[in-house]
């Protein structure tokens, strides 16, 4: 997360952006509480998938295409998530600051852990790999399905 993205930038590089968006839906439809009634999203990109999810959900990505989505959040949130490579894309001195972000503002925060071992870029981003037990150190956190994390804040 290094720059502001250009909406062309997003439909380029994943190739099947219409699968991506369909994929995470589902994904997150099976991860996200059902009594979550506000909910924060940590680079929301375009906000594809979280319109379709249909949930009062606030999106944050200060590298966005969509203005709006700059603003950095306030209040408290019931539940909060970061999906797809949200974390692999930070600089790793950024991933502090999201997960501070994300637990000062809601009990749980799910990140999606698919890209978590990759080095490289594309066009668009630069992905650089994180551990989990150094990164969520001073956290609680468990595995939920195959890609995700829950971690908990303790401040709620």
């Amino acid at each position: 997360m290094t720059r502001f993205w250009e909406q062309d930038d997003y439909y380029n590089v994943i190739g099947n952006y219409t699968a991506y968006v369909w994929r995470g839906v589902r994904n997150l439809n099976k991860h996200l509480p059902k009594d979550a009634n506000k909910i924060l999203s940590i680079g929301a990109g375009l906000g594809d998938i979280e319109r379709l999810l249909g949930l009062n959900i606030t999106c944050y990505d200060p590298y966005s295409p969509v203005i709006e989505y700059r603003q950095i959040p306030s209040g408290s949130f019931d539940y909060s998530f970061a999906y797809g490579g949200v974390i692999s894309c930070a600089l790793p001195r950024e991933r502090q600051a999201i997960l501070d972000l994300a637990l000062n503002l809601s009990p749980k925060f799910l990140i999606n852990t698919g890209l978590q071992n990759i080095n490289g870029h594309d066009d668009c981003f630069v992905y650089t790999q994180w551990d989990e037990k150094e990164l969520l150190k001073h956290y609680e956190y468990k595995r939920v399905g195959r890609f995700f994390l829950e971690v908990t804040s303790d401040t709620f």
